[in-house]
């Protein structure tokens, strides 16, 4: 475990403006991996993750090995830092279970990673975030409006988690809130998933975030452009304006939601790429 007693963000000389802050979970996933890797060129980027030896680690990354289920009962241990300006909730775990399958371990260990642990963290980082004016950003899912017979321990956990977006948002009106809804994604996490799906015979646009596509199975409607697809997405939520009608107007707003929506959906395609992978 990385000692956080006295971690602070790097020193920077007094002629330069001190470097903004993002703390990022689920550092070692697949969306969590890519995420850090774009905040890094412009952010101190603290990487929490269980697993310390696969952490990223860089100049602008500090890996902080954490396990998030356990600090709900013993207390986060994270960094002492003076401000945060982005927190991105990325950790997240998903099993298939239907109502019959589903038993209270289950339904405990989904809802203390996907819904309490980032709650607890936004408590303990309020201060911070609220000194910076903030931004947390919330991954979720398309599960997180919908429900599935087979998959209903995860959605719910997801629908919590837009509750808990909004209530945030109602209730800390100095700091931005933000929810990234990807489909279906080529991550470690959605192997387990994806079994049943090809049983089943259900087609998936999957989008690759963490490894070229000569590696994924067949059946994949892939480009090599996703690889860079959600860091952009989630650096919409984070560097548009505060309050896009005044800031942009109406109609600019919406051409730049609308542009970011078109380049995602050429990229899943595969429209920009020479090779667009298997398909």
């Amino acid at each position: 475990m990385t000692d956080t007693k006295n971690l602070t963000a790097p020193a920077h000389s007094e002629a330069a403006a001190p470097r903004k802050v993002a703390v990022v979970t689920g550092a070692t996933g697949g969306m969590g991996r890519e995420i850090i890797a774009d905040l890094a060129g412009d952010y101190h980027v603290y990487a929490l993750g269980r697993s310390a030896a696969d952490l990223p680690k860089s100049e602008s990354i500090t890996p902080i090995a954490i396990d998030l289920v356990a600090g709900l009962d013993e207390g986060m241990a994270l960094p002492e830092l003076d401000r945060v300006d982005v927190l991105v909730h990325a950790a997240a775990r998903a099993t298939k279970y239907s109502v019959e399958e589903a038993t209270p371990e289950n339904w405990r260990a989904h809802m203390d990673l996907n819904v309490h642990a980032p709650a607890e963290v936004t408590r303990v980082l309020l201060p911070q975030l609220r000194k910076a004016e903030g931004t947390v950003v919330f991954i979720n899912s398309g599960a997180g409006r919908h429900s599935y017979g087979d998959n209903v321990v995860y959605a719910a956990t997801k629908h919590a988690l837009y509750a808990l977006a909004d209530g945030l948002r109602i209730s800390e009106p100095g700091i931005r809130v933000s929810t990234v809804a990807p489909g279906p994604t080529d991550t470690p996490m959605l192997q387990g998933l994806q079994d049943r799906a090809d049983a089943a015979g259900i087609p998936l646009l999957v989008i690759s975030a963490d490894r070229p596509h000569e590696l994924v199975g067949t059946g994949a409607s892939q480009a090599t452009e996703q690889t860079g697809l959600f860091a952009p997405a989630l650096r919409l939520g984070v560097d548009l304006p505060a309050d896009l009608t005044a800031d942009l107007g109406g109609c600019a707003a919406n051409a730049a939601v609308t542009g970011q929506v078109r380049r995602a959906v050429v990229a899943a395609t595969g429209a920009l790429s020479r090779d667009p992978g298997p398909a």
